[in-house]
C-alpha cells in the first residue's frame, strides 16, 4: 500500500463513521418519509421546492442540503465536545432568520442596497 491509502485508513475514525452514517440516515429518513406521504393523493412533495409561483426552484433545493450539512456539522462538533457557544449561535441565528434573509434578497433583487452604486 502506499503512505497516502494507509494515511487515508488510518484517518477513518469512529469520529468520522458515525457522523457520516448519522447524516446518510437523517438524508434517507427525509426521503422516506417524503416518499410515503407522496403515495397520499393530497400531499405533493414538490411543493418543497417550488417558489411562490409553482416553479421548481435550485435555491430551495439548494437551502435544504445546507441546512443538512449544517445540522451534521452541528452534529459532529457536539459529539467531539469541540462545540462552542457561538457556534450554537451562528447556527439558531442562520436558520432562524433565513426567510428575513430570503425577504431581503427578494426586495433588493439580489444585489445588497450600498452596493448598487458599484
Amino acid at each position: 500500500m502506499t503512505d497516502y491509502l494507509q494515511a487515508l485508513i488510518a484517518s477513518v475514525t469512529i469520529g468520522i463513521v458515525i457522523p457520516g452514517l448519522m447524516l446518510g440516515i437523517m438524508i434517507s429518513l427525509f426521503i422516506w418519509v417524503l416518499f410515503s406521504a407522496q403515495k397520499k393523493g393530497n400531499f405533493d412533495a414538490s411543493q418543497f421546492l417550488r417558489d411562490d409561483e409553482g416553479v421548481l426552484s435550485s435555491v430551495r433545493l439548494f437551502a435544504f442540503i445546507a441546512v443538512s450539512v449544517h445540522t451534521w456539522v452541528i452534529a459532529v462538533e457536539t459529539m467531539a465536545s469541540r462545540i462552542t457557544p457561538d457556534q450554537m449561535m451562528i447556527y439558531a441565528i442562520t436558520w432562524s432568520s433565513s426567510l428575513v434573509l430570503k425577504g431581503a434578497v427578494e426586495k433588493w433583487n439580489g444585489s445588497l442596497p450600498w452596493a448598487k452604486g458599484q
